[in-house]
Order: structure tokens, then C-alpha cells, then sequence
């Protein structure tokens, strides 16, 4: 679909996906935004092919928590708390992160498959920890 309606049809199914990822206690509302964030920036990079965010065989994102929670996360009181999302989501090997240049920016990428299985996981009624 194009125009508005593909659009509309997007955005639908990121709510269907955020709503399930959240579903997930180990990730919770704010694991699935900073997912989202992280999926959207990712799929600009891959669509632009940009080879300045391309590395290991992957898009990445980079960004300190700092920027993280000014852009995005206003409506958390501390950056601490955004931070812990972020680690948290490491943790479980959803998200992961990288070092590719000077400075405190953290490179994020999301690991799909890793991601689907927790989603499985959930949806079965097991519940996983970061481990395996």
C-alpha cells in the first residue's frame, strides 16, 4: 500500500507489535518504545543504506541516554531510569549495543531473532530470563 493508507497500515501494525512487546513483563511499556525507536531509526538507515550506520552486518543506532531521554523519553524523571531500559533490554539480548566510535554515544541494533523468541516465549506462557 501507498500514501496515507500504507502509513496508516504501518502504524497500526507497530501498535499490534508494541502492544505484544510490552505484553512481555521482562520488557514492559518503556522496553517497547526504546524497541520501536531503535526499529525505526535502523529501517531509515537500511532504506537510505547509510554505510556510516552499518557495521557487523547490521544498521545501528547511536545515541547517549542523555539524548535518549531528552528526544524520546521526556515523560521519565531521570535518565538513570532510561538507562535501566536500555541495559535491561541488553540483559535479555533483545538489544544490542555496540562501541564504533569516540565519545559516550552507545551504538544500538535490535536482534530480531532474539526478540521473536521472547514474543514466543510469552505467547506459549514461559517466561524467560536473559539467559541462552
Amino acid at each position: 500500500p501507498h500514501g496515507m493508507v500504507g502509513q496508516y497500515i504501518q502504524c497500526l501494525q507497530i501498535a499490534e507489535l508494541s502492544n505484544e512487546i510490552a505484553q512481555i513483563k521482562e520488557i514492559g511499556l518503556n522496553g517497547a518504545i526504546a524497541i520501536l525507536i531503535i526499529h525505526y531509526w535502523i529501517s531509515q538507515y537500511k532504506q537510505q543504506e547509510k554505510e556510516q550506520n552499518f557495521r557487523d552486518g547490521r544498521y545501528w543506532h547511536y545515541s547517549t541516554y542523555d539524548e535518549l531521554h531528552e528526544k524520546y523519553f521526556p515523560f521519565i524523571a531521570e535518565v538513570k531510569t532510561v538507562k535501566r531500559v536500555f541495559l535491561r533490554l541488553e540483559h535479555l539480548r533483545g538489544l544490542l549495543s555496540g562501541a564504533y566510535g569516540a565519545g559516550r554515544k552507545k551504538w544500538y541494533t535490535i536482534d530480531y531473532d532474539k526478540l521473536d523468541r521472547l514474543i514466543a516465549d510469552h505467547d506459549s506462557g514461559e517466561h524467560t530470563t536473559g539467559k541462552g
